[in-house]
């Protein structure tokens, strides 16, 4: 996992500098792949937010992801998802739990963050012993 860890660092890096540089290329591809419309969790931030954003907003979330893989730490605000219940179908009886399921809010950079994981590592991922899902 350090190795892992490295290599992503490495790919992620700053070796460019402004707008040209490589995370920020991964930002804005990570930001294209993200859906219309969808809510952030408790931040209020929405995913058209940081789709229609500015180029220099791409610098800054660069810059976040950068320093949480440089530090090894994650605050404790991008870790919180909200947890919502969603009927399994528009018959179902919606007096009875076990006709929901749960789906997570997660803040935008954490979907942003996760996007560039697996566009990197997506074919390292998948045939890896380590993953359980």
């Amino acid at each position: 996992m350090i190795s892992l860890k490295n290599d992503i660092h490495s790919r992620l890096s700053l070796h460019c500098h402004g707008q040209d540089s490589t995370i920020n290329f991964y930002v804005r591809n990570a930001v294209q792949g993200l859906k219309c419309g969808k809510c952030g969790g408790f931040s209020g931030l929405m995913s058209d937010h940081i789709i229609n954003a500015c180029d220099e907003l791409f610098v800054h979330i660069s810059l976040l992801l950068s320093g949480l893989l440089v530090h090894g730490t994650v605050p404790d605000d991008l870790l919180v998802s909200t947890i919502v219940p969603i009927p399994k179908g528009k018959t179902a009886n919606r007096t009875a739990l076990s006709n929901y399921r749960a789906i997570a809010l997660s803040p935008i950079f954490e979907k942003v963050f996760d996007r560039i994981v697996l566009d990197q590592y997506c074919d390292a991922i998948k045939t890896s012993h380590l993953v359980w899902f």
